[in-house]
């Protein structure tokens, strides 16, 4: 979802850009979208061991739309002559303390500059294994750059992590681009049991005012002061989901079906994943709360 989400949402793509190659997956999905893909990776062997997950990156190392890159991620993004229509982050997971400089105010700035002026950012991010403080910082920090920011998630298939979207102008989806978008990724979009456009769309979990209002007052991680390098490592190890999600969705208070556009039938349907989606995410919050519960509060 990190490659498609954004591609759907940007308008005719033709360059995409991920900062970190990792097993090559998000690359392979981004070329599924016929587009030219840039991987931006640091670590030689990572490139090495690209055929060992051939069957998940669809052999995107051996593509020749896939240009992969061996270098620092910001030195690329900062000095890379060409934009690109869209640019995603996927990176170690922040809580482990490694690679805050790729989630600073500092670098997300550099990677708008490297964006065209229709240029949609996107950034992973953990929601497990960290305090919800930081996942505010982190959300604030993404925002203050791009302020057309969105929050999205999805039940289909068991994650931690969600994604952020920036976009440069207030962010507005239209139901029959989506279903035309999917086309090419509906194979894809299976492995992870998402099989139509609206399973897509309501995986908006918080608007732009949503976020807004979750990350009012909130310190931001810049270069200067990487605060979130120096956070709790008490929760290194836990797996707390759910209680950071059901923070987030106490901010979730604007009409998400006002981000989409189209026919009254789609938009009807539209509501009706949403509220199914709502009741998966209370679910999936009070079973744990059911289970930390008899297990005297503590985390799983």
């Amino acid at each position: 979802m990190l490659a498609h989400l954004p591609l759907m949402l940007a308008e005719e793509p033709a360059a995409a850009l991920t900062v970190g190659y990792g097993t090559g997956t998000t690359s392979g999905s981004m070329l599924l979208h016929d587009v030219e893909v840039h991987a931006v990776e640091i670590e030689d062997k990572i490139i090495e061991a690209a055929p060992l997950f051939s069957r998940v990156n669809y052999d995107s190392y051996a593509d020749p739309n896939l240009q992969l890159v061996l270098d620092d991620a910001r030195n690329y993004i900062d000095v890379v002559d060409r934009s690109f229509d869209v640019i995603v982050t996927d990176v170690t997971n922040l809580k482990y303390k490694r690679n805050p400089y790729l989630y600073t105010r500092e670098y997300f700035a550099i990677m708008q500059d490297a964006l065209t002026g229709t240029g949609v950012a996107a950034a992973w991010l953990p929601i497990g294994g960290l305090s919800f403080e930081d996942l505010r910082i982190l959300i604030a920090t993404f925002d203050s750059v791009y302020p057309h920011t969105t929050v999205w998630y999805f039940t289909q298939y068991p994650t931690h992590f969600i994604i952020l979207v920036g976009t440069p102008a207030p962010t507005q989806a239209d139901l029959s681009g989506f279903e035309a978008a999917m086309e090419g990724i509906r194979a894809d979009l299976a492995t992870i049991r998402v099989d139509n456009v609206y399973e897509v769309a309501s995986m908006l979990l918080l608007g732009e005012q949503d976020v807004d209002d979750l990350v009012a007052g909130a310190p931001l991680h810049t270069d200067n002061h990487p605060i979130l390098e120096f956070s709790d490592m008490g929760l290194y190890m836990t797996s707390d989901v759910e209680p950071n999600l059901k923070r987030l969705l106490s901010f979730q208070n604007e009409n998400l079906g006002a981000y989409f556009g189209g026919s009254e039938e789609q938009l009807a349907i539209l509501e009706e994943h949403f509220e199914e989606s709502a009741k998966h995410y209370r679910d999936y919050v009070n079973q744990y709360q059911r289970r930390s519960g008899r297990r005297g509060g503590g985390s799983h």
